[in-house]
């Protein structure tokens, strides 16, 4: 018996198979065919989403590394400010006169240079 698939496939079946074994048979090479083509359109649909995830990760990345910097930097200069405000804090201190009244009441820090 031959099983008739579509225009171009045949598949030989045993004589003794009965005519409703065969056309389930046929069912069910479709349907799996069906599911199989729908299975690679999903990957391929999934294969195009993850590399358009990789490549918005790859960006990211260098979105982070650009974040870093700028944390690097931002870093540099706080810790400059802060050395500067220890400075001032430990400097010593001489007392001036005050330019309205003349008497010796402000002082002025005297940093240390280092």
């Amino acid at each position: 018996m031959k099983l008739v698939l579509d225009d171009t496939r045949t598949l030989d079946l045993p004589d003794e198979m009965s005519d409703e074994a065969a056309r389930q048979l046929k069912a069910l090479i479709l349907a799996h065919e069906e599911r199989t083509r729908a299975a690679e359109s999903e990957v391929r649909l999934l294969r195009d989403e993850m590399a358009a995830m990789r490549a918005m990760t790859a960006s990211e990345s260098n979105d982070d590394s650009q974040v870093i910097a700028e944390l690097r930097a931002m870093r540099q200069e706080l810790s400059a400010g802060l050395r500067r405000v220890e400075q001032v804090a430990g400097a010593d201190r001489m007392v001036v006169p005050d330019p309205i009244t003349g008497e010796m009441t402000r002082s002025r820090v005297i940093l240390q240079r280092e």
